[in-house]
């Protein structure tokens, strides 16, 4: 955990691999979308798989977020306010495209910066939305500070609230760690991730899964015991610790 302070780049198939398994994991996802646990299970079985549609799968805004997000980092150099601005513009020319699937928040942040521009466009939320394509972010930073601030731009074009930042970062500490540490205990990280948290709703969320992680639950027990029986929900406190 101490080398992640260090300037660092990952290669090519580090990166790919990022955008590839956000795609899988989108494209899986994507036919549960909006269900309850126990409606997915009778609509598609307890096996996760990405056929949609005909036996073929689809990606959402998790994908193409993520794809605008390396496009913008590439475009701006990895400056910050040039990411910021450049993303800015890329979301809006998204927006045209009439996009499935775009959460609430995510929609009146755009529309609110084609008035007032990027700086001030974010609405007060804790959506998911920033927390799903921030994961290329921890490995495109060159060190946690520079991650941290592109984590917080990305953000704050969209959410404002302080908790879909937290919930952003983690996934994005957690993206970085994992391709730094492949044989590492995920344990390990959590801990040292929550250590470093102040006290908060998400640290004891994370403090959970700490817990059922060495006690061996599923993902499905994790969700039940803290008392989320449907399922998580798009609010950033549930579905961040779930996922990590």
């Amino acid at each position: 955990m101490n080398n992640q302070n260090h300037d660092h780049r990952f290669d090519f198939e580090s990166i790919s691999g990022c955008i590839l398994g956000t795609a899988m994991g989108d494209a899986v996802g994507l036919k549960r979308e909006g269900l309850s646990r126990d409606r997915a299970i009778r609509l598609h079985g307890d096996q996760p798989s990405p056929d949609l549609i005909f036996g073929r799968g689809f990606c959402s805004d998790d994908t193409e977020h993520t794809i605008l997000v390396a496009a913008a980092f590439l475009r701006s150099g990895g400056n910050v306010d040039a990411f910021k601005k450049i993303f800015a513009g890329y979301l809006k020319k998204w927006l045209l495209t009439l996009p499935a699937g775009i959460g609430l928040g995510t929609l009146r942040a755009i529309l609110k910066s084609f008035l007032v521009g990027p700086d001030n466009s974010g609405v007060f939320t804790a959506g998911n939305g920033p927390a799903m394509r921030s994961a290329l972010l921890g490995l495109l930073a060159r060190d946690e500070q520079h991650m941290r601030e592109l984590v917080r731009a990305s953000t704050r074009l969209t959410h404002t609230d302080p908790k879909a930042e937290d919930g952003a970062f983690v996934v994005a500490k957690a993206a970085r760690f994992a391709a730094m540490n492949s044989s590492a205990d995920p344990i390990q990280f959590i801990e040292q991730l929550v250590a470093s948290m102040d006290e908060s709703e998400l640290k004891q969320h994370l403090e959970a899964a700490i817990e059922s992680l060495q006690s061996g639950h599923s993902p499905g027990q994790y969700v039940e015991l803290r008392g989320w029986g449907k399922g998580p929900t798009g609010y950033i406190n549930q579905s961040v610790p779930a996922a990590v």
